[in-house]
C-alpha cells in the first residue's frame, strides 16, 4: 500500500469514529471534524479516479457547488454539506467488520464441506446457492459474492456455473430489500419518516417470495440434469461443519434480532445502532472464538487493503451527499412537486415511475446513489406523500435492488462479470431480466394490496 491510499484509508476510519463521537456528545467541534474529514476524503480520491464514475463525482461536485453559491448560499453551508451521509458511510465502514470472524472462524469452509457432500442436482444446486447468497449478504454485503462464487466454482460445480451466476446475484438483491446492514436501507431511514422495523416485515416477504419465484424460473419447463458425483474421496476437514453452519446461522439471527429491539426501544437511528452493533459483535464473536489477535491482524488487513479498493463507492455516497443536501435549498424541490402533481399518488402508477427513472438512468451509467438520493431528498418533503413514506421507501429499495442487477455499470454486475469472464451486460440483463420483471410485479402486488385492500401501507 503507497502513503497516499494509507492516508485514505485513515481518514475514512476517522469518518465513522468521529461521526460516532458525535452522535453521542453532539458538539459542533465534532460536526466539523467529520465532515472535514469526509471533504478530505473526496478530494484526496479523485486524482486516482477513472471512468464514468469520476465523470459523475466531478460533475456533482462542479453543479453542486455552482447551484448552493448561485443562489446566494455560504461557505460555511457548502461545507457543511459534505457530512450530509457521513452516517451512511460510517454504516458502510463498519459492517465489514463482519466478515472477520466469518472468515477466522472457518464458517466458508463448513459451508464448501456442505456442498460437496450433499449438493449434487441442479435444483438443488440453485435453491441452496440463492437461499446462500441471500443470508450471507445480509452480514458481508456485497463482499458475499467473491467469497461464494470462489468458493463454489469448482470442477465438481461446473455444469451448473450458469445456474451458480443468477443465483448469487438474486440472492444479493433480494437481501437488499430488508437488511439493515446495506447503505441502501440506511439512505432510505435517513430521509423518510420510517423505522427499519416498519420496512422489514415487507422487505423479508418481499424477499421470500422473489427466491420462490427465482427458484421456479429455474426449476420450470427446465431439463432436470443428471446428478454429479459427490467426491467421495474428500476428506473433510471439519468433523461439525453441520454445527459450524448452525452456529453461523444462530449468530447472525442473534445480531439480526439484537438491532431489531436496540431500534425499537431507543431513540438511535438503525445506521447508529448496526454500525455500534457490528464492531462489538465482531469482536465478541472473534473472542468467543477465542482468536481475538487474529482479529486484529485481519482488522488491519480489512481497512488498509481491502478498503482503499471501496474507494469509489465512498466517494460516490459522500459527493451524493453533498448534492442532495445543495439540491433541496433551491427550486428543484418545486419542479419535482410539480412532475410528482402530475403523477398523482396512486401506488401502481408512482411505483413504475420511481423505480423506472432510477433503473433507465442507472442502464446510461447514472449511479443508482445518485438518482435514490435526490428522489429521497424530493419525495420525503413533498407533502402530498406525507402519509407514504414506508411504501416510498419500500419502492426506493426495490428501484436499487433492480438497477443493481440490471445496470452493467453498477458494482455487482461488473464483480460478477470479473469473477465469471462473462460481460456485464450478459450477467445482468440477459440472465435476469425476467426475474427483475417478476420482482417489480411482486413489489406492485405488496403494496397495492396492502394500500387498496388492508389500508395499511
Amino acid at each position: 500500500m503507497n502513503r497516499p491510499e494509507m492516508i485514505r484509508a485513515l481518514i475514512t476510519v476517522l469518518i465513522a469514529f468521529s461521526y460516532l463521537m458525535y452522535v453521542f456528545v453532539p458538539n459542533e467541534l465534532l460536526l466539523n471534524i467529520y465532515t472535514l474529514f469526509c471533504l478530505l476524503l473526496i478530494l484526496m480520491s479523485l486524482p486516482s479516479l477513472r471512468g464514468i464514475p469520476a465523470i459523475t463525482i466531478v460533475l456533482l461536485l462542479i453543479a453542486g457547488t455552482w447551484i448552493h453559491f448561485s443562489q446566494g448560499g455560504n461557505v460555511q453551508v457548502w461545507f457543511l454539506a459534505f457530512g450530509e451521509n457521513a452516517s451512511i458511510l460510517t454504516l458502510f465502514i463498519a459492517v465489514p467488520l463482519l466478515s472477520i470472524p466469518i472468515r477466522i472462524g472457518y464458517y466458508l469452509e463448513a459451508l464448501d464441506d456442505f456442498y460437496k457432500r450433499y449438493i449434487s442436482n441442479a435444483n438443488r444446486f440453485y435453491f441452496m446457492s440463492s437461499s446462500t447468497a441471500f443470508l450471507f449478504s445480509v452480514l458481508l454485503n456485497l463482499g458475499a459474492l467473491p467469497l461464494l462464487y470462489q468458493m463454489l466454482n469448482t470442477e465438481q460445480n461446473n455444469p451448473f456455473s450458469g445456474k451458480l451466476r443468477k443465483a448469487l446475484l438474486r440472492g444479493y438483491v433480494l437481501a437488499v430489500m430488508w437488511s439493515p446492514y446495506f447503505i441502501s436501507m440506511a439512505l432510505v431511514i435517513s430521509y423518510f419518516d420510517v423505522s427499519w422495523v416498519q420496512i422489514f416485515p415487507y422487505g423479508l416477504m418481499i424477499a421470500l417470495m422473489g427466491l420462490a419465484a427465482g427458484y421456479g424460473m429455474e426449476r420450470q419447463g427446465k431439463k432436470v440434469h443428471k446428478n454429479v458425483p459427490k467426491d467421495v474421496t474428500l476428506e473433510n476437514p471439519l468433523n461439525n461443519s453441520a454445527s459450524k453452519l448452525k452456529q453461523l446461522i444462530a449468530t447472525g439471527l442473534v445480531i439480526t434480532v439484537s438491532i431489531f429491539i436496540i431500534e425499537f426501544y431507543s431513540e438511535l437511528s438503525v445506521i447508529v445502532v448496526v454500525s455500534v452493533a457490528a464492531v462489538c459483535a465482531a469482536v465478541i464473536w472473534s473472542s468467543f472464538l477465542r482468536k481475538i489477535r487474529l482479529f486484529f491482524v485481519e482488522f488491519k488487513n480489512t481497512y488498509f487493503k481491502s478498503l482503499p479498493n471501496m474507494k469509489i463507492e465512498l466517494v460516490l455516497f459522500a459527493t451524493a451527499g453533498f448534492f442532495g443536501a445543495v439540491i433541496v435549498q433551491t427550486d428543484f424541490k418545486q419542479w419535482m412537486d410539480q412532475f410528482f402533481s402530475l403523477i398523482g399518488t396512486n401506488i401502481i402508477i408512482l411505483a413504475a415511475v420511481i423505480i423506472g427513472i432510477v433503473v433507465l438512468l442507472s442502464m446510461v451509467g447514472v449511479h443508482s446513489i445518485v438518482t435514490v438520493t435526490l428522489m429521497a431528498v424530493s419525495l420525503s418533503e413533498l407533502p402530498q406523500f406525507e402519509q407514504s413514506h414506508l411504501a416510498i421507501a419500500i419502492m426506493l429499495l426495490t428501484s436499487w435492488s433492480l438497477a443493481s442487477i440490471l445496470s452493467p455499470f453498477s458494482g455487482l454486475t461488473l464483480l460478477t462479470s470479473s469473477l465469471s469472464n462473462r460481460s456485464s451486460f450478459q450477467v445482468g440483463m440477459k440472465e435476469n431480466w425476467v426475474f427483475a420483471l417478476i420482482l417489480f410485479m411482486i413489489v406492485v402486488i405488496v403494496l397495492a394490496f396492502s394500500r387498496y385492500f388492508l389500508g395499511i401501507l
